[in-house]
């Protein structure tokens, strides 16, 4: 059996619910690394430590002796700084899941209003028209009222998360919602006690479950109450034509994949360990290997694999390619056949590492996994 637990991280306080209780982490590594954004060292005392090491420090008497852990951080958190907790926290626990508030609690669609220190985030599930204009921040009825506007218009009941730690968060909760209600809007609160049994149904057998990799989750259309005005955040860089999207960080790389696939570790059979990426209905898949390749560059790294592929079975690796472009990258690429299916490779160099995604689909049917393709191209980095 797996022991799965949920740590509310951010964004005043760090906690780990399981089992039914409760357990705050270090007050001063807490206000150390939440004081700060993507800064990749942290002053500790007198000492300059990196912000990922501090976040292991955090987070390990919280994670010990789980098999799992779902990580609930800010919605406005930026990408930088979820990779660098998800680095600290990979070296504790595997599997480790990296998610928004806001998708613990709604399915993207309705409408989730998050309030934190200086800012509120309006999430929805539309793209945003208005412009960015000033409204100041003490001024709680004008932020009321902006709120207001903007979700009245969505469909169901309205999410507020007013965390209890944030000061001011349940008056202005109250507010709101009392507004809405004289709209004959219905608004439900966040509980943040209920991630826990939620967690837990993913208790069962080892041996039943694939291994689920550190996903941080996308973003989506969202409205910015901060200190000096109202913005509109419109697509961000981990959305892509092909629908949400998540941020797959196994090991020391990172790449953007579909947000509602599947994540499976392979470490057995033929090939390369590898993480697979699986869609719904399974015609599609990513695959992401890496390997390191200290002071290596493309052009080797393409004289090896042509070394290496020129030994396999003729037929089975055809079209290779050592000056590909894919996904706005210099890549390596090559075909993999296999039982009526194609697996695209393209291998790229960022730092010391060798980032592999095979984007898998029917023979035939390339265009299935094209877009999903692109966006892991065009995002993997080495996290360094």
């Amino acid at each position: 059996m797996t022991r799965a637990v949920v740590c509310e991280v951010g964004p005043v306080s760090v906690r780990m619910r399981s089992e039914g209780r409760t357990t705050k982490a270090d007050p001063a590594l807490t206000a150390a690394v939440l004081d700060h954004d993507v800064d990749a060292l942290t002053v500790l005392g007198d000492s300059v430590v990196p912000t990922a090491e501090v976040w292991r420090r955090l987070l390990e008497p919280l994670l010990d002796g789980a098999d799992a852990a779902t990580l609930v951080h800010p919605t406005w958190w930026r990408p930088a700084r979820v990779a660098v907790l998800a680095e600290g926290a990979a070296t504790l626990v595997s599997p480790a899941a990296c998610v928004t508030r806001a998708d613990m609690v709604t399915d993207g669609g309705a409408a989730m209003v998050e309030i934190a220190p200086r800012l509120v985030l309006i999430r929805g599930s539309e793209e945003p028209s208005a412009l960015p204009r000033p409204v100041l921040s003490d001024d709680r009825a004008a932020v009321v009222a902006e709120v207001v506007r903007a979700v009245l218009d969505r469909p169901g009941p309205v999410w507020i998360d007013a965390p209890v730690d944030v000061p001011g968060a349940q008056a202005l909760m109250n507010d709101i919602a009392d507004r809405l209600a004289g709209q004959g809007r219905a608004c439900r609160t966040v509980d943040p006690l209920r991630w826990a049994p939620a967690a837990a149904e993913a208790e069962q057998p080892t041996s039943q479950r694939p291994r689920i990799g550190l996903l941080v989750a996308a973003v989506t259309t969202a409205v910015l109450l901060s200190a000096g005005a109202i913005s509109w955040i419109g697509t961000s860089p981990r959305q892509s034509a092909a629908g949400p999207t998540a941020t797959l960080v196994e090991g020391r790389v990172t790449a953007v994949i579909p947000q509602h696939w599947t994540v499976r570790h392979v470490v057995t059979g033929p090939g390369s360990r590898r993480v697979e990426v699986i869609s719904p209905d399974a015609a599609a898949v990513l695959h992401v290997t890496q390997a390191p390749v200290p002071g290596r560059g493309i052009a080797e790294v393409a004289t090896d694999l042509w070394t290496s592929l020129d030994a396999q079975s003729p037929g089975v690796f055809v079209d290779f390619n050592p000056r590909d472009q894919r996904g706005g990258r210099h890549v390596v690429s090559y075909r993999e056949q296999r039982d009526g299916r194609d697996i695209r490779w393209l291998v790229l160099v960022d730092g010391d590492t060798r980032i592999g995604i095979g984007c898998q689909s029917r023979r035939g049917a390339e265009q299935d996994v094209a877009q999903a393709c692109d966006d892991a191209v065009r995002t993997a980095r080495e996290i360094r």
